[in-house]
Parts: C-alpha cells; structure tokens; sequence
C-alpha cells in the first residue's frame, strides 16, 4: 500500500475585531482591527460596496484598516454598511455617526440680568471662558459646578451657602481667613477663567455673582450651562514599551499597533501618576497646553497645535531622567483625535528607575577672605562631574554630633537641600552670617536623594563688623487702592481689584556707596526677634535696591519696612524698620499718585528668606 502527500493548503479564516463602531458628530478617524489564520501570501483584505460620502480614505495595513468619517453638520443620527471580503469570505461592518448636538448654551434657569459668558474653548475636561458684567464697578466671584450640585439647592441663598463654603474649605487648606480667600477671589470689570481637570460629559453651571467687601451677595445668583465634551473609544490601538534604565535615566521606546494613528505617551514615577488617574491627568494636562498656547498668542488651529506640539506618530522614544533612584513608574499611551481628545483604552508599561552608585569624590575646602558677615571657600573635587551639596550653618547646632548623625540629619528631609548642589571646583562666596559667630562647613556627594561619598568639613570664625556713618531709610509717603488707579492706568491696574500701591524712595545720608530695602510680611521691628544681622542677611539675599519701587499688597495686613546702606568698603549702617499696615481708609486720591517709571513687587506672605539651619547665600565663580 503506496502513501502520498496531502498537498492540499489549509483554509484561511478571516475575522473583524468587531463588527460596527458609534461616533461622535466630528470628523474622525476609526480603525478597525483584523486577523488571518492560515494567510495566502500577498493576498490583503479588500473593501466593498462602501458608497456613503460621508466615508473615505480606506487604508488597509497588515492587521488593520483605517478610514475618515466626516463630520455630521444635521441634527440626525447617520448609519451605512460596507463589506471587508478576504478570499471567498466576507464580513458585514456598519458605521453609525451621532447627528449634531446644538452646543449653543440653553437659556439659564435664571435670567443673566447682571452678567454675560462668553466660552472661548470648551473641551472634555476644561473650559475656557469671560465674564462680562453689566456694572462695571461691581466687585464680583465666579467659579464652575456640577450641574448636579447646583441643582440639588432650592434657591439662591442655599446656593450661596455652599459657595461660602467652598471658599471656607479653601481659607483652611491655605492656613488663611475667610476675608482673605474672598478679597483675592473677587475681581471687576470683563475677567478671564481656565478651569481644568473636570468629569468629561458632565453638564456643569458658570455661577457668576456680586459680592461685597463684607462678603455680602449683592445680585442673584446667574447660572450659565455648559456641558463638557465626552470622551469616546473610536480606535482600536494598543502600544509596546521598551524601557532601559541605567541609574535614574530611562530611555522609553513606544511602539504603536497602527504606525498611522496619531497618539500621546508619556511615563512617570507612580507618586506621581497611577493607572487610574493617567487618561484623565493627561487630558488635562493636553487642555492645558492647547490653552497655554492660545494665552501666548498662537495663531494656530487646535489642530495644528495637537499635530506640532502633542501628537506623537510611529515609533517614539525619549531618554528621560527622573528625580529619584530605585523608584517605580509606569509608561501609558492612547491614542488621540486630531482635537487632542482620549479616543482609545491606555496602553500601560511598569518600570523602576536604578540604584546610584557611589561616588570616588574627595572634596577639600578651604575658607579665606572671612569678613564679619561673609567669607570665601575653596572647594576642590576630584572628580569634577558628581554633585555634591554644601551646607554653611552656626557650629553651635551641631555640637557633639558624630559624622553619621550630620549625615542622616542633612538628608532626612531632601527638601533642605534644594539650590545647595554644586558640581566641580570653585570659589563660594558667603553672605548673611553673624558677626563673632563660629561656623561649620559641610560637603558630602548626593545625587537624587542618595549619599554617595562621607562627610567632608571645615570651620571658621567671623570678625566683628564696623558701623559705618551712612543711613538709608525707605520713604513711604502715601500709598493707593488699585481699583482707584484703574481710572488713569487699567491696564496696569485694572485686574488687580483691592489692593494697596505703594510708591516708595529712598532717603540717604553719609559718604553712601549703596543700598538694601524691602517692605515684608509680618512685623520684624523687634530687635529681640530680629538682629540687625538678621535683617541685613535677608536684605543682601532678597532686597531690593533700585532708586524708586511700587509695592503692592494687600490691606490690613501687617508689614514691616525695612532698610540699610552701605559705604564704599562694604560696611553697613544702622538698620531702618517700621511696622505699618496699610489699611483702606488711609489711602490718598488718585489726585496724588505720580506717574514715574518703577520697578514693582508684590509683597507675599512669606516671602522673605527663613532663617536657621541650612542658611547661606551661595554663588560659584
């Protein structure tokens, strides 16, 4: 009994990923994945019968096919089929296109007698919008809620309730008052707003209302509605990542299912970005860029600015560096409209950032040049390209402390090392110290939150200091209330609201080489709590020493002004200071305010340098 060979071929089994796909009323691009088991060499899918206009560009690649859907202008939902055939076999795929929402606003539930909305952009997480009040010396607050919340109130006092509230959680997790979260809340005349990171497809109101010094309502409540753009899954796509790690670099290659489909990647640290919070995070963040670009003045389509800025397409990859060692993260990518909207599942990768080696560096420092409240060191390193920190700070905090306890208590807490990194040989010079006060230095290798080398020290001693015969005393004579100014100057002043301006100059006396000044948060009049050697530090690190200077801030609340000159050897003088709060009622008419050409600063609280432990301004060579 003979045998033979079976010649005959296996049969090709064709099948679609799915068998129809729903879109929204924008044009879009839909993808639409397909396999083959048992494929003829060659031989690709084929399209037929696919006669609606509202369908082109069919593109077929090896395990997709991809066409353009164009927008829907009519109100109506549209449906068309077409057949992919393979062979003898042919699959059945419909296409069914949501008709046209009227986007134009409804008219609110309470007529807008006392404020227009303009929507610049509206998109699936943000909004963009303009407040133009009818009375244009109304002081006024406006913010967007979900529709929902608004709705579950009866009435205008209700709503304003849980208004006060918010702004209430909002005082608390600043450590502010309520009057303070109110008063730089509140604004006049035509106003711009960004709001991002909102639910996408949620119907939301704009809450637009005049509100008074006292935090008194002074109109009803105007709701303008609005829904956010929803989202929608059209393409099929799916990403390969590729990581490798060398340290705390990472290079990220990403590669698309379809080399055709536009997309977004990025990776990150889980503290972070997790798997649940990434689409709606880089939503945002995608809005954000699109409304960056348009503040700065872009001319461009949205469209344009997606393909130029955002979109990625193909295989994509990136060295990135990440601020810690031996750190997990996860790479994710989707894919994107051209709009810049989330229309695929993400795509997630895991990784994990690598250990830091340790570091050969020996660092030598040698102090010179010690003055009463400055010095010079010499820093050598022996290996030029690892970081190191170095720490100034008072030999008496530190007394009695072993090598290992400096060291765990400089790197216990990373954040006091932030602007004290160095790397390479130099000269530092030292401002801000203390007369008569011995000193310690400290250097060790660190490099993203690791220790790399031992600790490396020095000390040194400052001389007394000479009172030089020179005064400088910063002159407030009056001061204004912004809204006031916007009469004369609204560009300038105009979105500022309630707040003091205050000109200033300056007083000499002496043989004077130059000066130091500032007006800060809080009162620092007091010798005992403040040194002169105090106020001088912060002034070398922070003041300001230009000829003239309009500050602003806000009212009732207490400052101190503070300056000091100095002669042509470097010498200071006495310290001026006085406590002052500007307040309302102690402002002058517009009639007094002199136009002239200012450098400006807006006092923060706060915002003067901190002193203690790890304090010292340093400058490389």
């Amino acid at each position: 009994m003979l045998a033979g060979c079976d010649t005959t071929e296996p049969v090709p089994v064709f099948r679609l990923d799915k068998d129809y796909v729903e879109t929204g009323s924008d044009s879009s691009t839909v993808t639409i994945g397909f396999s083959i088991e048992n494929p003829r060499e060659g031989i690709f899918p084929s399209i037929e019968n696919a006669n609606a206009d509202w369908l082109s560009d069919f593109e077929i690649y090896e395990s997709s096919i991809r066409f353009k859907v164009a927008a829907n202008d009519s109100s109506f939902m549209r449906e068309t089929s077409f057949y992919v055939s393979y062979l003898e076999q042919r699959e059945q795929f419909t296409v069914r296109q949501n008709g046209r929402i009227d986007d134009t606003p409804e008219p609110p539930s309470i007529v807008n007698d006392d404020f227009d909305v303009e929507i610049d952009r509206l998109r699936a997480v943000s909004i963009s919008y303009r407040v133009l009040p009818k009375d244009p010396d109304i002081a006024y607050l406006s913010r967007a809620v979900e529709k929902s919340i608004v709705d579950s109130f009866d009435n205008d006092d209700e709503i304003f309730a849980n208004e006060i509230g918010y702004y209430t959680s909002v005082a608390e997790d600043y450590s502010l008052t309520l009057e303070t979260v109110l008063e730089r809340s509140r604004t006049k005349g035509e106003s711009k707003w960004f709001i991002n990171s909102m639910p996408d497809g949620t119907d939301f109101y704009i809450l637009s209302y005049g509100i008074d010094n006292d935090g008194n309502r002074t109109t009803a409540i105007n709701k303008y509605p609005f829904t956010t753009v929803a989202l929608q899954n059209t393409v099929n796509m799916d990403f390969e990542f590729t990581f490798d790690v060398d340290e705390t670099f990472v290079n990220v290659t990403v590669t698309p299912s379809d080399p055709e489909q536009i997309y977004y990647w990025n990776a990150d640290l889980t503290r972070f970005v997790t798997e649940e919070s990434a689409v709606a995070q880089y939503q945002a963040y995608i809005d954000a860029l699109i409304d960056m670009a348009y503040w700065q003045g872009s001319s461009m389509s949205i469209e344009d600015i997606v393909a130029n800025s955002i979109a990625k397409k193909g295989v994509s990859s990136e060295l990135i560096q990440y601020p810690y060692s031996e750190a997990d993260g996860i790479g994710f990518a989707f894919a994107i409209t051209p709009e810049g909207y989330v229309c695929s599942e993400a795509t997630f990768g895991t990784f994990r950032t690598g250990a830091i080696n340790a570091s050969d560096n020996v660092i030598g420092i040698e102090p010179q040049n010690i003055q009463g409240r400055s010095a010079e060191l010499n820093i050598t390193a022996s290996v030029e390209d690892d970081w190191y920190v170095l720490i100034v700070d008072k030999a008496e905090n530190w007394e009695g402390m072993s090598d290992a306890k400096i060291l765990a208590s400089l790197s216990s807490d990373p954040s006091r090392l932030d602007g004290y990194g160095y790397i390479g040989s130099g000269t530092i010079e030292i401002s801000g110290l203390t007369r008569e006060t011995e000193y310690v230095v400290f250097a060790f290798g660190y490099e993203f939150e690791t220790v790399t080398t031992g600790l490396y020290k020095s000390s040194f001693t400052t001389t007394d200091v000479i009172t030089a015969d020179v005064s400088a005393r910063l002159v407030v004579d009056k001061y204004f209330n912004a809204e006031d100014l916007a009469e004369i100057n609204e560009r300038k002043y105009g979105s500022m609201g309630q707040m003091a301006v205050i000109p200033c100059h300056v007083e000499t006396s002496g043989d004077i080489a130059g000066y130091y000044y500032h007006i800060w948060d809080g009162n620092m009049a007091d010798e005992q709590s403040y040194s002169d050697d105090d106020i001088i530090a912060f002034l070398t690190q922070g003041g300001w020493s230009d000829e003239n200077m309009e500050f602003y801030t806000y009212f009732d609340q207490l400052r101190t002004i503070v300056s000091v000159g100095y002669d042509k050897d470097g010498n200071f003088g006495p310290v001026y200071r006085e406590a002052i709060t500007f307040t309302l009622d102690g402002c002058s008419p517009v009639s007094d305010y002199v136009v002239q050409t200012t450098h400006s600063c807006v006092i923060k609280d706060s915002s003067k340098t901190n002193m203690g432990t790890i304090h010292v301004n340093m400058k490389p060579r």
